[in-house]
């Protein structure tokens, strides 16, 4: 704050506002121990590289009080209003290219678990695994057939989609008026997108 003017003082009140320290605090605590698998590989064939990919995250416990002085709980598995930990999450993917051209395919899995309320309570119910299916294709303008324009050289074209089936999210108590829970779902569901970049 500004140091008080005699009319601050005359009414009692402190210097006006002059800055904000809105520096972020770490003052709660977690714990957490799991695994995270990854394995990939390439095949070159006469039909182009494919190159398949899976990638796993198994979280074994997940324990934390976000204030001091609150309860520590665990979180995996169960819906929390502070961001829930599913116990399994897991990308496959696989790609292919050849020439000026490829394609990209990817599930995205999250294992089910329990609904709570805010109060982190049980309900009883179960919030259900969920699948969400991505596709991309890639094109190399200045590689395509029979062009020859150099001002296409370094353009790159992608389209795509992700939630590609427009699976929506699950009911859940946590998410209060939301009625689904944000840290896991997204109500945009299937989005298309397409972009050229340039490399130079």
């Amino acid at each position: 704050r500004a140091p008080a003017t005699p009319a601050d003082i005359a009414a009692g009140i402190p210097g006006r506002l002059s800055s904000i320290d809105t520096t972020s605090v770490n003052f709660g605590s977690s714990r957490t121990s799991g695994l995270d698998l990854s394995v990939s590989a390439l095949f070159q064939t006469r039909l182009g590289d494919f190159s398949p990919s899976l990638s796993a995250t198994w979280v074994e416990e997940y324990r934390a009080a976000d204030v001091p002085g609150a309860p520590i709980s665990d979180r995996v598995g169960i819906a929390n209003i502070n961001g829930t930990i599913p116990e399994w999450r897991g990308t496959a993917m696989l790609s292919w290219s050849k020439r000026w051209m490829g394609l990209m395919a990817s599930a995205r899995y999250t294992s089910s678990y329990d609904d709570a309320t805010t109060a982190s309570e049980r309900t009883g119910r179960a919030i259900p695994s969920q699948t969400l299916l991505d596709l991309q294709a890639t094109v190399d303008l200045a590689g395509l057939p029979g062009q020859r324009a150099r001002w296409l050289k370094g353009l790159t074209m992608r389209v795509g989609a992700r939630n590609l089936l427009d699976e929506g999210p699950s009911y859940a108590e946590i998410g209060g008026t939301l009625g689904f829970d944000s840290s896991q779902g997204d109500l945009l569901q299937r989005f298309l997108y397409a972009s050229v970049t340039a490399r130079f």
